[in-house]
């Protein structure tokens, strides 16, 4: 019986949730000082935990994905998931509703990103910011493909010119790194630089520290 992309590549089994995703959309949520009761689009939210996340931090949220998305727990939370296709479908959601637009590894797997750049833009508030994080092409090229579904690399460069041709105001990209100890640590980059010289990117690693020391994100976000 065929499988959906999300059955397969983010099956529990293979991938357990974790609570990485409350970590990572509280800091988001302070580093970009979004208000509580800030409307957040996510698209292209998979099986919903950064959805969860995100309401968890006090914001309000909506969610897209092409694959349907349910559960207890994200209908206990209250959390509107629509089921489209962020890449060519008209998202169901107003024009100038949202305060921010989050998208994580998501755009890698779309050709022609021209879409899915415009209905982000159409739906963000005067003001609104779009943060969108994808794997790092110059770190992980060797490991890109092994996804097959992944089809467009970017590099920082890349992203904050996508980001800077649709509009976006104070765009930014930087490569990111996933390690939680590192955002309130930075100094102690210097140690995941090390291992970035000895090791190269592994998803079968089971030591998360060096793991995600050596494999990075681009984070680019800009505003409306």
């Amino acid at each position: 019986m065929k499988r959906d992309y999300v059955s397969v590549i983010y099956d529990e089994k293979v991938r357990p949730k974790t609570g990485y995703p409350n970590l990572l959309a509280a800091y988001l949520t302070k580093r970009f000082q979004l208000p509580a009761g800030a409307t957040v689009l996510d698209a292209g939210c998979g099986r919903g935990d950064f959805a969860l996340a995100f309401k968890k931090a006090g914001l309000n949220v909506i969610g897209l994905d092409l694959s349907p998305v349910s559960g207890q727990e994200l209908d206990s939370s209250h959390i509107t998931v629509y089921q489209t296709d962020v890449t060519k479908d008209s998202w169901p959601v107003a024009d100038h509703s949202v305060d921010l637009v989050f998208s994580k590894s998501v755009i890698e797997h779309i050709h022609n990103p021209e879409h899915f750049m415009k209905e982000t833009y159409r739906v963000l508030k005067t003001g609104g910011r779009v943060i969108v994080m994808t794997p790092d092409w110059e770190n992980q090229m060797r490991t890109f493909y092994d996804d097959h579904t992944h089809v467009q690399p970017y590099t920082v460069r890349s992203l904050k010119k996508l980001l800077l041709m649709t509009g976006f105001r104070e765009a930014a990209a930087e490569k990111f790194y996933q390690l939680p100890v590192l955002w309130s640590h930075p100094w102690m980059k210097l140690i995941s630089r090390g291992l970035q010289i000895a090791f190269s990117p592994n998803p079968e690693r089971k030591n998360k520290f060096l793991r995600w020391s050596v494999e990075l994100m681009c984070l680019a976000t800009g505003i409306k």
